[in-house]
């Protein structure tokens, strides 16, 4: 099974992991090369660092950040352009742009989203598997 985790959880992973469910981080140990993170958190750590939104004391810029990715157990997984362009077929039930786009990569990719999100869970009618 491959899992795709949300940005809150991608950052808590590293920096705050006790705030991550112990079910999750079981996972996370035994399904290495199988957990994923997408380009689409990238995108909101970048833009939430930029407006003075996210505080990344611990790493200092989101490139560091991006580095430390880069020498994780975390897999980059590609946005396809056909999730991108498909995203319209989501039903607004969440206003984020982020966690939609996340929300649809992983209904089309047959990924299990890994997320603290409760909001999520409206989703799972629509083919979101989560953890």
């Amino acid at each position: 099974m491959n899992y795709l985790v949300d940005t809150q959880v991608l950052i808590w992973s590293f920096f705050e992991p006790e705030k991550i469910r112990p079910a999750v981080r079981e996972v996370f140990r035994a399904q290495e090369g199988h957990v994923f993170y997408s380009p689409i958190s990238l995108w909101e750590i970048s833009i939430k660092y930029g407006l003075g939104k996210l505080n990344l004391s611990y790493c200092r810029t989101p490139e560091s950040f991006s580095h430390d990715l880069e020498v994780s157990p975390f897999v980059y997984k590609a946005l396809e352009r056909n999730v991108i362009i498909t995203s319209h077929r989501l039903p607004r039930l969440h206003g984020d742009p982020f966690d939609r786009l996340l929300i649809w990569d992983a209904i089309s990719s047959g990924f299990t989203l890994v997320s603290e999100d409760s909001r999520f869970t409206q989703y799972r009618r629509y083919g979101l598997l989560l953890l």
